[in-house]
């Protein structure tokens, strides 16, 4: 058997929503007797008029009256003005001025030394006057005259070498009582030959040269003998007339007159130079120039 069933159930309808419009306002009933009036339509919204600066206005010109000094006060005197005193103006400092650098001079050339050039083998006024300080040193009058020879060895042996060749001088040994011993005298020595050799013999000492210490150690063995010897150069008399000649015309004075004569040799290729001369503390500017004569056997 079927059995009943209910009738459905009817659906709803759906009604879309919309807004509820607003209420209008209410308005004033009208008094009771009065005419039906209609409502007024809105009043048109005012127009806004743009914003305009407002012109200003013209300032008025302000009179400035002009300054005047106070009148003083009845009985009293105004003061007079004073006359301005112009500022001093400090002076600037002179900037320093740079004073010109001299150009240093040269210093002047010293003047040339006097030269006195003298030869044994030519007579002169020089070697005459020479011969006349010989004889007076040779009779005990005049100075001590001191020549020295050259430091090194080779000046020195080169200086001996020239004198003995070119210049007669010759190396000896002398006794307290002034006899000669060489290598041809006998154990007696001999008188100096005066005639041929100046009485103005030097003393070697100090530094010899070679050929003259090989003499000298000769002359010592052969006259061993004989004690209180001296080794001495002997000098030809033209020679040293011509030396003491020179030296007299350097010092402006006889030479007799003086007390010490100090000097110094040098070779000057075949001549011979006397510097450094000194007379009495005293240095005399001047050289003198000893010519040398012929040479005799060979020589460096």
């Amino acid at each position: 058997p079927m059995a009943e069933s209910e009738p459905p159930l009817p659906r709803p309808s759906l009604t879309p929503l919309r807004p509820t419009p607003a209420p209008e306002p209410l308005r004033d009933a009208p008094p009771p007797g009065a005419e039906p009036t209609t409502a007024d339509p809105a009043p048109a919204p005012p127009s806004v008029t743009p914003l305009r600066p407002a012109p200003a206005p013209e300032p008025e010109p302000v009179r400035i009256a002009p300054l005047r000094a106070s009148e003083p006060p009845a009985g009293v005197a105004s003061p007079r003005p004073k006359p301005l005193a112009p500022t001093p103006v400090a002076e600037a400092a002179p900037e320093p001025v740079a004073e010109p650098v001299p150009t240093p001079r040269p210093a002047p050339a010293p003047d040339p030394e006097p030269v006195v050039e003298v030869a044994a083998a030519r007579p002169t006024a020089d070697t005459r006057t020479g011969r006349v300080a010989l004889r007076l040193l040779e009779h005990g009058r005049g100075p001590s005259i001191e020549i020295a020879w050259p430091a090194g060895r080779r000046a020195r042996d080169g200086l001996y070498d020239l004198m003995t060749r070119c210049m007669g001088m010759t190396t000896v040994l002398l006794s307290r009582d002034g006899r000669v011993f060489d290598l041809s005298s006998d154990r007696q020595g001999t008188p100096p030959d005066l005639d041929r050799y100046s009485g103005f013999a030097r003393q070697a000492d100090g530094l010899l040269p070679a050929r003259e210490s090989a003499i000298l150690g000769r002359l010592r063995q052969r006259h061993a003998g004989r004690p209180g010897l001296a080794p001495a150069r002997l000098f030809p008399r033209a020679q040293d007339a011509a030396l003491l000649g020179g030296l007299n015309r350097l010092v402006g004075r006889p030479i007799e007159d003086t007390k010490w004569i100090a000097a110094r040799y040098r070779r000057d290729g075949r001549d011979v130079l006397v510097t450094d001369i000194q007379v009495d503390g005293r240095r005399v500017p001047g050289v003198v120039h000893l010519r040398s004569g012929a040479c005799v056997g060979t020589g460096r």
